[in-house]
């Protein structure tokens, strides 16, 4: 049985996809200390090119069992996490296999569903894993705390309170949403610490986490862990397409924007709102309407194999295809026309600061998943800012 407070450093590496945290950096973060988490997305489709093996395809099960197995064979009894989007294809189908196949932890985003507190009740009674639901704000703390309650008797065990300033999606709906100061980590930590405290789940800071100073800050308040995804795109075990990765080193702070379907159009086809490069040549091609209709990926099917990107128009666009091309499965996708659609939280202008660190010798410090742990953690006292190039 595996809890966060098992955690030697208490650092969730925050899932990105689609392909962006594989293997190799769930691995690196959990023998650093922390716990890494193995993106679900498209996962049949990813493994499928991985092994070069096409019967992965559409089979979740035989998926599953693959990624639990490698991730087993390279970290044996240390603990990992999946994350499975509410609203991504086979969500519940994937949540059942987590459980079959004992997946230690497992953090649910995206969209709320109650059969999911029922599948954890009802999981193997001898595999207590650790389940948590990633939530925007109080009311969302409110409903589920009270819905796990009433209708079984398992709450989750922490709930990740993610601000606006987290890459990929967001759990808003607008622009304005995600500008509205109510909605600010600030403006709603304390009362999400007091309900779920008083019910006895943890609760997890993410969006826009940087740092060891952060990390103090947010303890102090009475966080329980912290999660990131940004600070660990740009580490040389994240994988990411070469070219992808240079784009990191030089963003700027205006670089990153919001798109949705009301204002920034196109926006997801999940209707969250969603951070986006805004030179990303995937966004800037649908803006156009330029992406011809296709769906190669069926990430984000709903129950009746439909998706909102299926239709051409200004209010959304197909995510699944360029986010993969920008992820080390780009590859499988020359000769085709996909182009990069890349994502980051608001700080992902920063990591330049984190890829031109030196060490006492004056020689450059790979940037390594293990050093973002130890960044996080306080294990380095200097910042990467204290001791970036100029």
């Amino acid at each position: 049985m595996f809890r966060l407070t098992d955690l030697k450093y208490p650092v969730i590496q925050g899932s990105m996809g689609i392909g962006f945290s594989w293997f190799d950096l769930v691995v690196a973060v959990s023998k650093a200390g922390g716990l890494g988490t193995l993106t679900t997305v498209c996962i049949d489709r990813l493994v499928a090119w991985e092994t070069g093996d096409k019967s992965y395809k559409n089979n979740w099960e035989k998926s599953i069992e693959y990624a639990v197995d490698k991730l087993r064979g390279m970290l044996g009894d240390i603990p990992f996490g999946f994350n499975i989007m509410e609203k991504q294809t086979k969500s519940s189908e994937i949540i059942e296999l987590a459980f079959k196949y004992k997946v230690p932890s497992i953090t649910v985003g995206a969209g709320f569903n109650r059969r999911h507190f029922k599948l954890a009740e009802q999981g193997d009674p001898n595999h207590d894993l650790n389940f948590m639901y990633m939530i925007n704000g109080i009311k969302a703390a409110q409903i589920t705390i009270l819905a796990s309650k009433r209708k079984n008797n398992r709450v989750p065990d922490a709930l990740i309170l993610e601000g606006p300033k987290a890459g990929g999606h967001n759990g808003f709906r607008t622009i304005r949403e995600v500008n509205a100061g109510e909605n600010s980590l600030e403006g709603c930590f304390e009362p999400c610490r007091k309900i779920l405290h008083e019910s006895g789940v943890g609760i997890v800071i993410a969006g826009g986490i940087w740092g060891p100073e952060d990390w103090k800050y947010w303890k102090e308040k009475g966080a329980d862990c912290l999660q990131a995804g940004t600070a660990f795109l740009g580490s040389q075990e994240a994988n990411l397409d070469p070219e992808v990765r240079e784009r990191l080193y030089t963003l700027k702070e205006e670089d990153i924007i919001t798109s949705d379907a009301e204002i920034m159009q196109p926006g997801s086809p999940t209707k969250f709102a969603f951070k986006v490069f805004s030179d990303s040549p995937g966004y800037l091609r649908a803006q156009k309407l330029e992406r011809p209709v296709k769906c190669s990926m069926s990430g984000i099917l709903k129950s009746d194999n439909s998706c909102a990107a299926h239709k051409l128009d200004k209010s959304n666009f197909c995510i699944c295809p360029p986010l993969t091309r920008s992820s080390g499965f780009g590859e499988k996708f020359q000769g085709d026309t996909e182009q990069f659609l890349m994502t980051c939280g608001s700080n992902g202008y920063k990591i330049r600061e984190l890829a031109t660190v030196l060490n006492d010798d004056g020689q450059s410090v790979p940037y390594e998943a293990k050093r973002v742990v130890d960044w996080f953690s306080g294990v380095h006292n200097k910042s990467p800012e204290a001791e970036a190039v100029n």
